[in-house]
């Protein structure tokens, strides 16, 4: 973004248009992703979450001409979507929305309602999966090692995530940015590949001359986290 881009105004901004354009029909707007954990940088877009008591055809284009109009415009991101939709969405889904948002406009609880602590585990096992399954793979399959482990950045980016829900369902505690993360009990492990996405360009030849131990992390660490999740006790109520 440009030197002289200023998020609160830019905000402020988008929420009077939106108010303007949609009235009372505006039941939530946040702000999600990097920008809501203040961990973006100026190239980071901005993630904005928008809930209308539903969402019809002439609602998209109201809203693709106010993203428009808007300057900056093309660094905006996010949903717009309708009350019955978030209703029926996937809870696990939702968890990073509920908790790791900041709020413009209306009450999170009552658009999205609760999270139970099987929802936190969920969005971890989806994502922790995929992580699994697909460094598993590589060392497998892959025949370019040097040219897997260079598309591996966005799976250590997401071991973030998993990590943060481990520790909110451990302690209690919902820790939004990397770096305080990095701070708090975790693991060596957690730590190693927490530390491997923060470096990522400046490991760059490292990870050019040894190649498999990117994704031997990667492996490692996502199938003892596996074990991890399996021993924790997870009561189904809601998560406060």
């Amino acid at each position: 973004m440009s030197d002289n881009f200023e998020l609160d105004k830019w905000l402020k901004t988008l929420l009077d248009n939106l108010k303007t354009s949609f009235g009372e029909r505006l039941l939530l707007v946040v702000l999600v992703g990097s920008r809501a954990r203040d961990d973006s940088n100026p190239q980071s877009d901005v993630d904005v979450n928008v809930i209308l008591d539903k969402v019809m055809p002439e609602d998209i284009i109201l809203y693709r001409d106010i993203i428009n109009s808007m300057p900056n415009g093309h660094y905006a991101c996010g949903y717009l979507g309708g009350l019955k939709e978030i209703s029926i969405w996937p809870r696990y889904d939702l968890v990073a929305f509920h908790y790791g948002c900041r709020i413009l406009h209306g009450n999170v609880n009552d658009v999205i309602g609760p999270i139970t602590a099987l929802d936190i585990r969920d969005n971890a096992m989806v994502i922790l999966s995929n992580i699994n399954h697909t460094s598993r793979h590589s060392l497998i399959y892959d025949k370019d090692f040097l040219q897997s482990a260079n598309a591996m950045k966005d799976l250590y980016k997401a071991t973030f995530f998993v990590i943060q829900c481990w520790y909110f369902l451990k302690y209690g505690n919902y820790v939004s940015r990397r770096r305080e993360l990095l701070r708090r009990h975790i693991t060596a492990e957690d730590r190693l590949v927490l530390k491997h996405y923060e470096n990522w360009d400046a490991d760059e030849q490292a990870r050019t001359d040894n190649p498999l131990d990117t994704i031997k992390l990667l492996e490692r660490w996502s199938s003892q986290m596996l074990f991890r999740f399996s021993i924790m006790h997870i009561d189904t109520a809601s998560f406060n």
